[in-house]
């Protein structure tokens, strides 16, 4: 990923597409104001809607997922959580598969109990010295499906 900061102090991101999944985007600039979560990150998806009325994309509320690659070339990412409706769709439709993302841990240091079982749900997630370890990947296909259900429903 490439940053470049213009004239306009809005960030400029060229991407390139790995995979279509449910879509085509024919764009290569997205501009964001300040530097993106996701920025740092090797692979993402983004979540893109068209403004109709002004015929351009926005990004999503701000809302992007992590995507990995496995040895034999399938794209996967992890499930976020933020309430319990999210929490029961996964549970009654996700099944996930181990995975070992030794590299992504969530610091739980000022997390309840009550938010820490919600975000960060045994089944998906192990918990070691007060950290947060993805130990259960989705596919793409499952991750947007979810996404779709729950945090974008009302759109």
């Amino acid at each position: 990923m490439n940053f470049m900061l213009p004239l306009t102090k809005l960030n400029r991101l060229s991407y390139t597409v790995l995979c279509g999944t449910a879509f085509f985007v024919a764009a290569s600039i997205l501009y964001f104001i300040g530097k993106p979560a996701f920025s740092e990150r090797d692979s993402v998806i983004l979540y893109l809607s068209e403004d109709k009325k002004d015929n351009h994309y926005f990004h999503q509320k701000y809302q992007y997922d992590d995507v990995f690659k496995d040895k034999n070339g399938n794209y996967y990412s992890y499930p976020k959580f933020r309430n319990t409706e999210d929490l029961n769709y996964v549970k009654e439709n996700i099944k996930g598969f181990k995975t070992n993302l030794k590299n992504k841990k969530f610091n739980l240091k000022n997390l309840g109990p009550e938010v820490r079982r919600i975000y960060y749900p045994e089944e998906f997630y192990a918990i070691k010295n007060n950290f947060a370890l993805p130990i259960k990947g989705i596919n793409l296909n499952e991750l947007i499906s979810y996404r779709l259900k729950t945090s974008f429903k009302n759109l």
